[in-house]
């Protein structure tokens, strides 16, 4: 498994080049996950971002008054998740469940990827810009989502 051609293939490489991507496969972590593995538990405290190159992931949260969960998106290959705590630090918002057996991620520590950033303006810059990118265009997809669901 080449990290670096995984990390250049996804959306969070967008104007990166191959020395930067480089650093960032240094401290990115292999995992794989069977279905049913929680990657990112609703509520929890953590900012690590994943980044998923194999298989489907879910993104759940629990139904407050039961033992159910909503499913929301399911996430597949190149996709990103964990990046809301990442920017701002607060709890999960949701939990993050491997749909299928064989899911493979990149998992970044925010410690270390945060000093990556922080060493490197123009890097965080690209990173943090990228990130943006993902999360308008979920939240538009989300946006739209609701609207034709009122309107329609």
């Amino acid at each position: 498994m080449d990290k670096a051609q995984i990390i250049r293939d996804s959306v969070l490489a967008v104007s990166l080049d191959s020395k930067d991507i480089e650093r960032l496969a240094e401290i990115a972590i292999a995992r794989e996950c069977v279905r049913g593995d929680i990657i990112i538990l609703e509520d929890e405290v953590s900012r690590d971002i994943f980044l998923v190159y194999e298989g489907n992931v879910v993104v759940e949260i629990r139904n407050p008054r039961g033992n159910d969960s909503y499913h929301l998106q399911v996430i597949n290959r190149k996709g990103l998740v964990g990046e809301l705590s990442f920017i701002d630090g607060s709890r999960r918002t949701a939990s993050v469940v491997a749909k299928d057996s064989g899911v493979k991620l990149l998992h970044f520590q925010y410690e270390k990827l945060a000093e990556l950033m922080d060493s490197d303006f123009k890097l965080g810059y690209i990173i943090m810009r990228n990130i943006a990118k993902i999360m308008c265009g979920r939240m538009r997809s989300t946006t739209l989502g609701l609207r034709n669901q009122v309107i329609f």
